[in-house]
Parts: C-alpha cells; structure tokens; sequence
C-alpha cells in the first residue's frame, strides 16, 4: 500500500493549504506535531480543514519523514507516512468513501490510478465496513 499512502499524501497537499511543521489547531482539532510509524520518526507536513460548500467534514494532518513542499517530492520520497483524518460532522462512509476516491481521481493520473486499482478498492472496502463515521472519529492511514 506504499503508492496508495503517497498517493494520499499527494492529495492532501493538493486539498489542503499547508501550515508550517508544528502542532496546529486546525477546525479546532489539535494536529500532533509529530507521529511514529513502524518505530520511525514522521514530521507533521502539512494540516487543513476540508469543507464541502460551507461545512467543515474533517481535519487532516499529514506526516513525512521530512519537510516536503510538493507533490513531486511526496511521491518521490521514501519511507512510511501517514494521514490522520479526524471527523468534525457525521457523515454517511459511503458518501465519504466516494468523496475520497472522488479526490484522488482528481489528483492523480491515469497511469497513476492504474498502478492504485487493487489498494483503492481495498480502501473502499474499509469504509465500507465503517457504516458512518461520526464527529470525533479518527482515520489514520
């Protein structure tokens, strides 16, 4: 699932407006300044809101082994990563699984989403398995 987390990683840089590396309160979630992922050190990247026309439906932090400024170097860059997705309403997973994938279509390419197709339905059938994801809940990948 290597090139589906930098995948991810590349969408949030592509939805999200970065903030500098070091705990935020975004949408009035704290964002870490930090995680571990398989006993390694991650950095938080860059953290948002995502709205859907006035609504705020999550907060999402995302976490590099070091500082990255574009997609480029994100899908370039090695080693784990990680997406923390915290809820701020209730949403139906359906909706926000089709959302998700709505996202990286967008924001991927062709021979991109070729090489993705098996661990994008692995990720639909995770949400769902969800039902709803409620205000509060927290995703990571």
């Amino acid at each position: 699932m290597n090139k589906l987390h930098t995948s991810l990683a590349a969408l949030a840089i592509a939805l999200f407006t970065a903030f500098p590396a070091l705990a935020v309160e975004v949408g009035g979630v704290k964002i870490d300044d930090g995680a571990k992922v398989a006993g390694k050190d991650l950095k938080l990247n860059g953290a948002g809101v995502r709205t859907r026309a006035l609504f705020k439906v999550y907060s999402m932090g995302v976490y590099l082994p070091k500082k990255e400024t574009t997609v480029e170097a994100v899908l370039a860059a090695g080693g784990p990563r990680r997406i923390t997705i915290v809820m701020l309403r209730e949403v139906n997973s359906d909706d926000f699984g089709q959302a998700f994938m709505t996202g990286i279509n967008a924001n991927t390419d062709k021979a991109e989403k070729g090489k993705l197709v098996n661990q994008m339905v692995k990720l639909g059938e995770v949400f769902q398995t969800v039902g709803s994801l409620k205000k509060g809940d927290t995703l990571t990948v």
